[in-house]
Formats: C-alpha cells, sequence, structure tokens
C-alpha cells in the first residue's frame, strides 16, 4: 500500500465471542506446497503419528519431527521422520540427517521402533535442540529398539547442520522395581523439564500397560518412570527415591506433562489415567527437596485420554484441557490453596452451535490460532488403543473476554449441516478433512509471522496455512492518517469517534514478525504511557521516536508525531500498526496487521 501524503489504516477489532453461525475468526488453507513429501508417506490407517517440533537445524524456521507406530495397541514398529523447513516447505531429510547412530547396524531414525511420543528439549545443554522418543511394547527387543531414545543434536560445521545422532548410553536400561531384572517399557508418553532445579531437563515417561492379549505381565510392567539429568543429557532412574508407588503407578497414561502448576517456582509433574484407574493426577515438587514429590492431587476424576497445560484466561495461571472417554472439558485453575495444592473449577465443557463430541479423543493441544492473544484449543480424536476411525478433530475458539474470568470455548461453524458445504471449526475446514485425527502441530511454517496447522490423520499429514483473517473481522474503519507537519514532522491522527477504549501502535518489523515489543507491559493506573518506535528500512539509519495512545478516550482525536525532518526518510519505511487492548492495568496486544509500506512524499 503506497499513498502520496496520507495513509488510511485498518483497525482490526479482536475477536468477539457470538452465538451464531458463520463467526469467520480464522481462515486456514490446504497448502500441498509446503509438504515435500505425500501426506500417506507420514501417517495413514497403518501407521500413527505424534508430532514435536522447534528449530533443529538453527535457520530461524521451526522443523517437525514425527514418531510412529502401528496404530492402537499393537507392537507393530516404524521408522520415524524428520521434516526440515526449507524456506516454508517441509522436506523429508531423515536419511541425510537422521539416521546415524552409536550402536552397530542401527539407523537412527530409519530403524523402526514403537514409538508413542516424542519431545525436543536440549538435554545436553549446548544450546542445540535434542531429540527424546517414547517407546512401547518392545518385548524381546534389544535395549537399543525397546527403550526409549535419545538424538544429540551436532549442531553445524562450516555453516552446514550435521543432523542428529542416537546415542545410546544417554537412557538407561529399566529394571524392574521388585525383581531388579530388565524389563521393556510400555510407555505412551513422555515429558522433558527441570524437577529437580540443577537447571538441566529430566525426563518423565507415563506406562500403559494395554497392548497384546491385555494388560502387562506383573514382571514386565515398569510403571512410570522419572529419569534425571545428569546434566549433560545422561540420565538415571530415580523414580524410587523421588515418588512413592502408588504415584507411579499407571494402567494407561497416555499424557504427562511438566510445568509449575502452583506458581511455587519448581515444576511439577501432571499425568492423566484413561483406564482402571481414571484421572488427571498433579505430583506436586517439593520445594525444600527439588525432584521428589511429597504431595499428590486428583484434579479431575473423569476418564481423560488426553490433556494439554496453557493458560486460557491469560491470569498468568496454567489451566487444563482434557480429551475425555466421554464429554471433553477444561478446568480453569483458580489459584492455590494453603497447601501448596491448585484449587481447580468445577469441570466445563465447551459450546456447540450444532453437533456435539463425539466422544473418546487424545492429543490435545492449546495454542492461539488466530493471534488475538487468547490461545485456542484443538483435541485430536484416534484413540491411543480403543481401535477405530470414526470420529473427527474439534477445534475450539476462545473468544476472550475479563483476563481471570471462566470463559466458554466455543466450535465455530458455517451452518448447522456439518457434511454438507459449510465449514467447521475454522474457515476453510470442513468435515471430511478433521476425520479420524492422530496428532496436530501448531507452529510457523512459511515464517510469515502467524500460526499455521499441521493435522495427522489417518488420511494423512495436511498443512493449513494461516490466511490471517483480520479483514473480516473489522467492526468500522478508523480515519488513521498520516499527514504532512513541517517542521513538526509527521502526524498520525485517528479522528473516529468508537464506543470503548483502543489503542493504536506503530513498531519495528524486521524480517518476517512484527517485533512488536509491548506486549504484556503494565502500565500504571492514571499514567499517560509512551513507548520508543523504530521504523526501519533497508541502507538507512532507523527512525526512533516515541509512541503514545490513541483513542485513550474512546472518542478518537489523539495523535502521535515523529520528530522534526524526518518527513523526507519516510518513503519506503515499513512498520505494523497493531490493536491493542488496555483495561486500566494491563496494556496486551490483540492483533497485528500485515506489514504497510509508506509511501510519502514532503
Amino acid at each position: 500500500m503506497r499513498l502520496a501524503l496520507s495513509l488510511t489504516l485498518l483497525l482490526f477489532l479482536p475477536s468477539v465471542a457470538v452465538a451464531q453461525f458463520d463467526n469467520r475468526w480464522l481462515e486456514l488453507d490446504r497448502s500441498g506446497g509446503s509438504l515435500a513429501l505425500a501426506p500417506l508417506d507420514v501417517c495413514g490407517t497403518d501407521a500413527e503419528v505424534d508430532f514435536s517440533w522447534g528449530d533443529l537445524d538453527g535457520d530461524g524456521l521451526d522443523d517437525l519431527v514425527a514418531v510412529r507406530k502401528e496404530p492402537f495397541g499393537t507392537p507393530g514398529k516404524r521408522a520415524n521422520l524428520l521434516l526440515l523447513n526449507e524456506g516454508g516447505v517441509l522436506r523429508d531429510r531423515t536419511a541425510t540427517h537422521a539416521a546415524a547412530s552409536d550402536v552397530p547396524l542401527d539407523l537412527g531414525f530409519l530403524t523402526p521402533t514403537a514409538d508413542r511420543d516424542v519431545v525436543l528439549a536440549d538435554v545436553d545443554l549446548d544450546g542445540r535442540l535434542d531429540v527424546v522418543t517414547a517407546t512401547t511394547l518392545g518385548a524381546g527387543e534389544p535395549k537399543a529398539v525397546s527403550h526409549p531414545r535419545v538424538y544429540r543434536n551436532l549442531g553445524s560445521s562450516g555453516g552446514a547442520w550435521q543432523g542428529l545422532l542416537h546415542e545410546d548410553a544417554r537412557i538407561p536400561e529399566l529394571l524392574h522395581a521388585t525383581s531388579g531384572l530388565p524389563a521393556p517399557p510400555r510407555f505412551t508418553s513422555v515429558a522433558a523439564g527441570d524437577l529437580d532445579a540443577d537447571g538441566s531437563p529430566d525426563l518423565y515417561f507415563g506406562d500403559g500397560d494395554e497392548g497384546p492379549g491385555g494388560l502387562a505381565p506383573a514382571a514386565e510392567d515398569l510403571d512410570d518412570r522419572l529419569l534425571l539429568n545428569d546434566g549433560s543429557g545422561y540420565f538415571s532412574d530415580a523414580s524410587a527415591l523421588a515418588l512413592p508407588a502408588f504415584a507411579l503407578f499407571s494402567f494407561m497414561c497416555p499424557e504427562v506433562a511438566i510445568a509449575d502448576v502452583n506458581g511455587d517456582g519448581r515444576n511439577d509433574v501432571v499425568k492423566d489415567e484413561g483406564y482402571a484407574v481414571t484421572e488427571l493426577a498433579v505430583l506436586y515438587n517439593d520445594p525444600g527437596s527439588p525432584g521428589t514429590f511429597s504431595s499428590f492431587q486428583i484434579a479431575a476424576a473423569q476418564r481423560p485420554y488426553g490433556f494439554a497445560l496453557g493458560d486460557l484466561n491469560n491470569d498468568g495461571r496454567l489451566d487444563a484441557v482434557l480429551a475425555d472417554n466421554a464429554e471433553d472439558f477444561y478446568l480453569y485453575n483458580l489459584g492455590t490453596d494453603p497447601a501448596g495444592q491448585v484449587t481447580w473449577s468445577a469441570p466445563r465443557t465447551f459450546s456447540f452451535l450444532a453437533g456435539a463430541d463425539d466422544g473418546i479423543a487424545t492429543n490435545t493441544r492449546i495454542a492461539d490460532l488466530d493471534g488475538d492473544g487468547w490461545r485456542d484449543v484443538i483435541i485430536c480424536d484416534v484413540g491411543v488403543t480403543f481401535v477405530g476411525f470414526d470420529r473427527r478433530v474439534h477445534i475450539y475458539h476462545n473468544p476472550g473476554g475479563a483476563a481471570g474470568a471462566e470463559l466458554t470455548l466455543v466450535e465455530e461453524r458455517e451452518d448447522a449441516a456439518e457434511p454438507a458445504t459449510g465449514w467447521l471449526g475454522a474457515v476453510g475446514l470442513h468435515a471430511q478433512d478433521l476425520a479420524a485425527g492422530f496428532d496436530s502441530a501448531v507452529f510457523d511454517v512459511e515464517g510469515d509471522g502467524d500460526a499455521d496447522l499441521l493435522l495427522g490423520r489417518s488420511a494423512g499429514l495436511d498443512v493449513w496455512v494461516n490466511q490471517t483473517v483480520r479483514n473480516a473481522l473489522i467492526a468500522d474503519v478508523a480515519d488513521v492518517s498520516l499527514s504532512a507537519g513541517g517542521t513538526q514532522g509527521w502526524t498520525l491522527n485517528a479522528g473516529t469517534d468508537r464506543a470503548g477504549d483502543f489503542y493504536l501502535i506503530l513498531g519495528t518489523f524486521s524480517g518476517t514478525s512484527p517485533g512488536l515489543p509491548l506486549g504484556g507491559v503494565t502500565i500504571p493506573l492514571n499514567v499517560d504511557p509512551w513507548f520508543n518506535y523504530t521504523l526501519n528500512k533497508p541502507g538507512q539509519a532507523p527512525l526512533a521516536g516515541t509512541l503514545g495512545f490513541l483513542d485513550a478516550d474512546g472518542k478518537g482525536g489523539a495523535s502521535l508525531t515523529l520528530p522534526p525532518g524526518t518527513n523526507p526518510a519516510l518513503a519506503g519505511f515499513v512498520f505494523h500498526h497493531s490493536l491493542v487492548t488496555f483495561d486500566g492495568v494491563t496494556f496486551a496486544i490483540a492483533s497485528a496487521s500485515q506489514p504497510v509500506s509508506l509511501g510519502l512524499v514532503p
């Protein structure tokens, strides 16, 4: 957008929950060009998948790790995949960058394993993400195949990334608690995080007894395991010393998490049980003896087969979303009681404009899909052990509201005709696009600053590119212009009267992300806040100035004046504008625009 003397900008309002159809809060478009292999080469009816992602090769773009096995409670092994993000295209680089091992004849990711889960963490503290897998149903296999595997990130040499190396000794051979004999794990989940406060990530593995012929034989049942990191990425089994046997006990633990849920500065362990014992449990880390757990809490007694932790209502506390055997639900973290345990809200169920929950689900994600500052929810449906591809993925929109409120998340849709032409969950998705989902991933594939959605289903992997539909959220257009101010420089004016406060801000734009430095800034009451900003243009020195409220009283007319003498240099500078909210205490970004180029003449 290039104008001569004025620039009209669109102010994008944060999405507002409305109990009506066709709330176009998010638009996604399937992008076959973002995946340089066939969707069924990643997952399908013969290969379930679990994802983890992060920048493995140090190029600034997130890469994808996909671990696989035969679906459901069977031991069929599959090779894993390393999909490197090369300029917005995910390419299979398993053979060139993830096929090395220190075990003779082992081929790293290409060695078939029965992996149920994967996590990325810097286990050796060298500043690079490593890969840890959780294996299951490995009876009769050598230790290197039956046990979890650590793949060390070798970093770069001469500007070229060296890939991942499986190092077998980093995980000890696990012994049965009673017999003391080696036993093959039946792990269904893994989480990484610092539990003993030494600065290095430890590992917690959730156990799943079910398999061929029913439950694990007593001599093979390891239950959950806590592996402590020695600080260099080698792990030892500290389960018996850190946790009582009843806390480690699991029939089926499809998900675990390591996070500080009670805000005492120590990471806790959260686990779910979906079979026989049915609960979401919190193992609280002892702040006086980090790495030991003396407090145990049942947060919910339903039948969860998956869960995720995240702040749903922007109050700074971790809430929980649970994928249940019956109706999925979520719990708000209301604070901490005198014993140091979280006070959880009553279970809240999702809102449906039409249709309803369709039963068993597992892998769950909490992520801000539409970039409005409020985290949304994705729940995949294919069960860990329950056979069937007859359900679908659910995507729930978080409409936002007052920080700390118990918000209601809603499954948006175009109309009531789910199987017909109407979109479901988000614009662009339809019922057939959501059928039989193993897992989801949410990260910026293209590097354009917004979150894209990846769905691994029985029909293969789909990459859904975020189209940033904030234009569809415009309630009205503010008359915002840049006008010449002579010796006073340029003035940014907002003249539209509105109900309620809104603010327009400028921030640095660099590369592919807005670079807005204002998120989460706390503003004292009755103080007129001003912020530094920078306008950037290649080959020229950046312009710095101050930034203030626009429409602080809800009636328009405030202005921002750039320094005198800068007006001739404004042509070609790039900035972002952003609509933000202010509740009298906290200044928070609600949405950000695409970059706007100024083409101004003095």
